[in-house]
């Protein structure tokens, strides 16, 4: 596993596919187009050497190692959004 390869971007993507299990609503939920998150979806089973989600008939079925990452994907998710909305207490009488 290359942790360098892995952006946010495909993090957020990663969430979405795990939580849709789906890409064109995964794409939807993140406002950019299916053919992006198609690409992602390929990068994202590159990264892992897993297929994360196999097409069984007309919708997909997450793999057992996608399953897996469900919890801590979101949670890293959830921790990313927190912090970019952190903003520090500041009082300029206090040094």
């Amino acid at each position: 596993m290359r942790l360098n390869r892995l952006d946010m971007n495909l993090t957020l993507c990663l969430d979405a596919l795990l939580a849709e299990r789906n890409v064109s609503r995964a794409a939807t939920r993140l406002f950019v187009s299916q053919p992006a998150m198609s690409i992602a979806l390929r990068r994202l089973r590159e990264h892992f050497n897993d297929e994360l989600m196999v097409q069984t008939g007309r919708s997909y079925r997450l793999t057992s190692f996608a399953e897996s990452l469900q919890r801590p994907v979101r949670d890293v998710v959830l921790q990313m959004q927190a912090i970019s909305g952190w903003r520090p207490n500041f009082d300029p009488k206090i040094r």
